[in-house]
């Protein structure tokens, strides 16, 4: 249902880009702006998994060997920019905000026991999951005014992600640093209003996950090598569509 509401979503925006009855003014992206966005995104999340043993002082991996879980939601917030044209030439800086509900969910085979030398934090996990419920994100914008109206453009930066991780009953909360790369278009639509279509990638290489609950790495105690390390590589694909109002107008 989601992914079709989307699709129905970008038709109507390709309409709006190609309607000759819609009156149009102004310049996209010249000037102080503002807007809010929607879209939906996937994720793909690799890792390795390490469960250190006490005893034996060596570590059982678990891990992927190609590919990883895959996650799919919804994403909505909000940004603001400030843009130059230079002739056909477009430079501009954009910060934001957004929500999401991106989540996976896993069932685990049974025998994977974290801290299984540690004195009362044994236990078999058998249920993963993970969501990414809010990314920040700093970005450069330059591109290509096809006409006075609209704007091509590619855009990168740094973009940060908070996930909501949980093994079995232990959740914790992990902030990933990683990049920003996409592209997309941009048409005004009236009076300093203008509507874009763009799709990014995020890529957080390696993020590491020292702790979940009372699942902690180097275990507690004298139990200095239980306990489990992982390694997490996530990456996700957002496609979106977003409304901003130009100040320059009012400049």
């Amino acid at each position: 249902m989601k992914s079709r509401n989307t699709w129905v979503a970008l038709v109507a925006v390709v309409f709006l880009f190609s309607g000759s009855g819609v009156a149009k003014a102004g310049t996209p992206g010249d000037g102080l702006y503002v807007g809010g966005l929607g879209g939906f995104g996937m994720a793909v999340v690799g890792g390795d998994f390490k469960d250190n043993d006490p005893n034996t002082g060596n570590s059982d991996v678990h891990k992927f060997n190609s590919g990883g879980l895959g996650a799919e939601g919804a994403e909505w917030g909000a940004f603001l920019g400030y843009g130059l044209r230079m002739g056909p030439v477009h430079a501009s800086f954009e910060a934001e905000g957004a929500w999401s509900d991106i989540e996976i969910e896993a069932s685990i085979a049974p025998g994977f026991t974290p801290n299984k030398g540690s004195v009362g934090n044994a236990e078999e996990i058998t249920s993963a999951s993970a969501e990414m419920f809010f990314s920040g994100a700093a970005t450069f914008r330059v591109g290509l005014y096809l006409n006075p109206e609209t704007l091509l453009y590619a855009k990168g930066g740094g973009v940060g992600s908070a996930f909501d991780v949980a093994y079995g009953g232990h959740k914790e909360e992990y902030w990933v640093p990683g990049v920003r790369l996409g592209a997309g278009i941009e048409s005004t639509l009236f009076d300093g209003f203008s509507v874009r279509v763009e799709a990014l990638h995020n890529n957080y290489y390696d993020a590491d996950v020292y702790g979940i609950g009372s699942i902690s790495d180097g275990g507690d105690g004298a139990d200095s090598n239980a306990g489990i390390s992982v390694e997490l590589h996530p990456s996700s694909f957002v496609g979106r569509v977003g409304i901003s109002y130009n100040f320059s107008g009012l400049l």
